[in-house]
């Protein structure tokens, strides 16, 4: 996926292994979080997390 499609570049959820990216019909993209014991989606851009493991993230899971 190319970075400049993803919503809230200045994201840190986008350099974090936790990350999960869920698309829709319509070309949606939602940034979901895989950690232990955190909510699955927060308001976003995320600045700061306690989680946060640097790493690739998974590709992106469209509902196509």
């Amino acid at each position: 996926m190319d970075p400049a499609d993803l919503p809230f570049p200045a994201s840190l959820c986008h350099r974090c292994a936790f990350v999960r990216y869920n698309g829709n019909k319509r070309g949606s993209i939602f940034i979901g979080c895989t950690a232990p014991g955190l909510a699955k989606y927060y308001p976003q851009p995320i600045g700061r997390c306690g989680a946060m493991q640097p790493g690739p993230p998974p590709q992106t899971d469209n509902n196509s």
